[in-house]
């Protein structure tokens, strides 16, 4: 048997839980009479009422507690009815925390939770926080016996880190600042582009291109080349934990996370991202697999210091693995000879004393814990720790060895004199600061002023709290600041303007004040506290004022020298068009008289022929009328081109098919000592245009060049398919990048100088002797190409000749090739068949269109006006179409007659007659120019009488 059996009093040590242990009935539960138990399981019983922490041991299945005397302090009225019993009876509102932290401890791992907050004592007392170790107890064959939980209170630590962070975040109102690196990189992450840290990662000042050496330990570059590379390949979030170099030089651990910023294309522009620094963490895990690689009890396995003295000597006779991590000496160099005074030799001077003093007291049998600073022999670092030492007794009893724990409690310091560091920051940078600071709770109601606000206001701290702030203010500016606090609500930032009165002079002075939230409810839905800043903005107020009133004055000047601008151009453009109007004059007076003395001559001859009974010769006096009213329609044609204004139909065109027709007509027109050329694609694209019109730009080149060889020459007409970029139709009137179909007419004439050429497409300009032209053609020409959304070029030599090129957009449509038949004679129709009511006011063009379609068997009625017409409409008249020209006088168009007609008529077909272009008329409107043909006007009269009585005519107010 072992000698703890052979011990007249078990446990040993005294202390309260000491004695209970050794009175209760243990008889009674699943762990049997303590004769029965197993010397492992009593040796750990023992540790447990040594240990000055709080510490227990959980046994067999039915989870039986043993605890010591901190434990029974913490368990409060739960002691000592907890002893003996199951542990999810005892704790049974805390049981669900930690039943799987004791199932794992149970199946053979050793479990280490921090800060955990635990339900240890009575119903509704506090709960404490708690560091733990759950360490499982074997026996000889191996099994999970029970399980050894030591803990260590430390909600001083987190009361600390509390504070700590509050006051922190009333210094973030005022000075940005963060825990994360922050970083950008490149689309493809060659290149690091910023870094910002403070203190754990050095800062990148200008971009980099080798930031992966730089930063990266080079045992993990491969794996973050590889996590990068999943990254851009999955536009996903890069995650990975590695080795960085930190600022000073070692080795850390990282946990790097970067998010893709894609551009509106979904391709990656930019990664964001944020590192944080997991050293401690790391650390701490490797700790805890070095502890559990090794794990031979719960010495081994503490994250504390763990030793074992001599109580006479004071030496060291067993040191766990984590002195080395806080000593920075190895266990072999510490128990190395006279090991006391090594250790002696690791404190600071200052320190050294009190730490062997409170040594000595264990050895006489009492517990202690005491702080003591030593210096690191590894790197030189100073270390703060707390040790709590306790006897520990033998088997009689006796005081036979010291045992302790050894806590780094560095981290708290620091956080302690962090916090008084950032409280002495904050309070330096508030009292340095030049505007009045403030704090507030919601709503406006000050907790503290500033010395700054003191004085410029003269009202003290007190007599400022609540809203007493407010007697500073403006009387007309109490209310918007209020108001501006009701935006501000329970999480908003404070904004508002208002005038101060300044105590000293007792002027008043405006001020922009700004609030921030600094401190927020733990839950996150409103804050306990703004603080805030007035900034002094008078002479910024005044100055913005006396500049408003500047501009005011400027604007009336500027609008002034405007209206009279205005007023010169207006002026200048009447000017402009009246000069206009004298070219027009002097250009066509001439090709008109012309036109005017060929239809005068001819009928003055036709009217003598039948006069003298000729009237077989007649005809050909009014052929040659007729040719003369041809003549100058086209020549109004040309001017509606020039302007842009002509109403064209366009149709798919092969430029080719209209050249080799109109070579006969060509030929004749130039005369036999000219040669003509003709150089075609053979049906290439098409082109969309108004066929006749493209025979009359072709014709008027044709002639042109004619003219510019008197003497003989070579006429050449060639059509091409171009492509043209971009880069060609720079400078030639919003024509786009695209398909044309090129028609080039070049001639070997006289040629133009360059003074002459850049005006050809002038209106009115011509190189010809006075009275052959009205410089009209090539502006035709240019009007024409235009329209079609084309561009023309020309280019001349003089002496050599002249080439022009039109630029017609080629089109996907398929030409036709179709000849346009002349207009057939219209059969008659059976008299009294249909009523057409005729309104023009031109007598002469009105008599001799109603004579015709009475020939064709229609009753016409004729009205000089629309007057006249709605007269007869008032009469009784029914006409079943309506004739009418555009411009009427009497204050009534040809458009309002109409829905007049149609409102009592509904569906009446019109027909309008127009002189003008560009005449005010809906889409799709039956209209008919000025000059046409009556054979013309009987045969669209004949059509709209059959659509209309097919169906209901069009109403233009519909």
């Amino acid at each position: 048997m072992s000698g703890l059996e052979d011990s007249p009093i078990w446990p040993p040590g005294g202390g309260e839980l000491a004695r209970r242990v050794n009175a209760h009935d243990w008889a009674a539960t699943s762990l049997g009479p303590v004769e029965g138990w197993s010397d492992r399981l009593k040796v750990m019983v023992e540790i447990v009422l040594a240990s000055p922490d709080v510490s227990c041991l959980v046994c067999g299945s039915d989870r039986i507690l043993i605890y010591n005397d901190a434990a029974a302090r913490l368990y409060g009225g739960r002691h000592p009815a907890a002893l003996g019993r199951p542990l999810p009876e005892t704790f049974p509102e805390g049981w669900a925390t930690v039943a799987p932290l004791y199932a794992r401890a149970f199946a053979g791992e050793a479990v280490q939770v921090a800060a955990q907050p635990l339900d240890t004592r009575s119903v509704g007392e506090a709960t404490d926080t708690f560091d733990a170790t759950l360490l499982p107890v074997h026996d000889d064959a191996g099994a999970v016996i029970a399980v050894h939980m030591t803990g260590r209170e430390v909600g001083a630590r987190t009361r600390a880190e509390t504070a700590l962070r509050e006051s922190e975040e009333r210094l973030r109102a005022l000075v940005t600042a963060t825990s994360y690196a922050i970083y950008s990189m490149s689309p493809d992450w060659t290149e690091m582009r910023r870094l910002e840290w403070h203190g754990f990662l050095a800062d990148t000042p200008v971009p980099s291109k080798s930031w992966l050496g730089e930063y990266i330990h080079l045992d993990d570059q491969p794996a973050v080349r590889e996590e990068i590379e999943r990254a851009i390949r999955t536009k996903s979030v890069f995650d990975l934990e590695h080795r960085v170099r930190r600022t000073d030089g070692t080795l850390g651990w990282t946990r790097s996370r970067a998010v893709p910023l894609l551009d509106t294309a979904g391709g990656v522009r930019e990664w964001f991202g944020a590192a944080s620094d997991i050293t401690v963490r790391k650390q701490a895990e490797a700790v805890v697999r070095e502890s559990e690689g090794r794990l031979r009890g719960f010495g081994d396995a503490s994250s504390d210091v763990l030793w074992i003295r001599d109580v006479d000597s004071l030496q060291w006779e067993y040191l766990t693995p984590a002195f080395e991590a806080i000593y920075g000496l190895s266990r072999e160099e510490a128990l190395r000879g006279n090991n006391l005074n090594g250790w002696a030799a690791l404190i600071l001077p200052e320190d050294r004393e009190h730490a062997l003093a409170c040594i000595r007291q264990v050895g006489r049998g009492h517990r202690t814990t005491f702080e003591y600073r030593i210096r690191r022999p590894t790197d030189g670092q100073v270390r703060w720790l707390r040790d709590t030492d306790f006897p520990m007794h033998d088997a009689t009893g006796q005081v036979r060895w010291i045992g302790g724990v050894g806590h780094d409690v560095t981290a708290l310091k620091e956080i302690e004199a962090a916090l008084a560091k950032s409280e002495g920051r904050l309070r330096a940078l508030v009292e340095g600061m030049p505007q009045l600071v403030w704090r507030s709770a919601a709503r406006g109601e000050w907790t503290w002023a500033s010395p700054q606000w003191i004085a410029f206001t003269g009202l003290s701290d007190e007599a400022s709290r609540g809203r007493g702030w407010l007697r500073a203010l403006h009387p007309d500016d109490r209310a918007d600041a209020m108001a501006a606090w009701d935006r501000a609500g329970e999480g908003g930032a404070f904004e508002a303007d208002f005038r101060l009165r300044h105590a000293a002079d007792g002027t008043w002075r405006w001020f922009h004040t700004r609030g921030s939230p600094v401190l927020r409810a733990p839950d996150g839905t409103h804050v306990w506290e703004w603080l805030g800043t007035s900034t002094d903005v008078d002479d910024q107020v005044r100055a913005r004022d006396a500049l408003e009133r500047a501009a005011e004055v400027l604007e009336a000047r500027v609008a002034e020298r405007t209206a009279e601008l205005r007023a010169a151009e207006a002026s200048l453009h009447q000017a402009q068009k009246m000069e206009a109007v004298g070219q027009l004059t002097g250009g066509i007076a001439h090709d008109f008289n012309n036109m005017l003395q060929g239809v005068t001559s001819s009928v003055d001859m036709a009217r003598r022929r039948v006069d003298a009974g000729y009237t077989s010769e007649a005809g050909r006096y009014l052929e040659a009328a007729h040719a003369a009213v041809d003549r100058a329609a086209g020549l109004t044609r040309r001017l509606l081109a020039f302007a842009r204004r002509q109403n064209l139909e366009p149709k798919p065109l092969d430029a080719d098919a209209l050249v080799a027709d109109m070579a006969d007509l060509i030929r004749r027109s130039i005369g036999p000592g000219i040669t003509l050329d003709l150089q075609l694609r053979n049906g290439g694209g098409s082109v969309l245009c108004d066929p006749n019109e493209l025979e009359n730009v072709l014709l008027n080149l044709c002639i042109n060049s004619r003219d510019a060889m008197p003497s003989g020459g070579r006429l050449v007409i060639n059509t091409e398919d171009v492509e043209l970029s971009a880069a060609d139709v720079v400078g030639q009137g919003g024509a786009v990048p695209g398909g044309y179909v090129a028609m080039c007419v070049s001639d070997t004439g006289s040629g133009m100088p360059p003074d002459v050429l850049e005006h050809v497409f002038e209106p009115f300009f011509t190189t010809k002797p006075v009275g052959q032209g009205t410089g009209l053609g090539l502006s035709q020409v240019w009007g024409f190409v235009r329209q079609l959304a084309g561009f023309l070029q020309i280019e001349s030599t003089l002496g050599q000749g002249t080439t022009v090129r039109l630029f017609l957009p080629r089109s996907d449509w398929a030409a036709t090739t179709e000849k346009l038949a002349p207009t057939p004679m219209p059969e008659q129709v059976g008299p009294g068949d249909a009523t057409v009511l005729l309104v023009d006011d031109e007598a002469g063009v009105r008599s001799s269109a109603a004579e015709r379609l009475q020939e064709l068997g229609f009753r016409v009625l004729e009205a000089a006006d629309g007057m006249e017409a709605l007269l007869l409409l008032a009469k009784g008249a029914r006409p079943d179409l309506l004739i009418t020209d555009v411009g009427l006088p009497s204050g009534m168009n040809g458009r309002q007659l109409a829905e007049a007609m149609q409102g009592q008529i509904p569906g009446l077909p019109v027909l309008f007659i127009t002189g003008y272009a560009a005449a005010d008329l809906p889409p799709e409107i039956e209209v008919i120019h000025k000059p046409f043909t009556l054979n013309e006007l009987a045969q669209r009269v004949q059509v709209l009488l059959t659509a209309g009585r097919q169906g209901p005519g069009r109403n233009l107010g519909a």
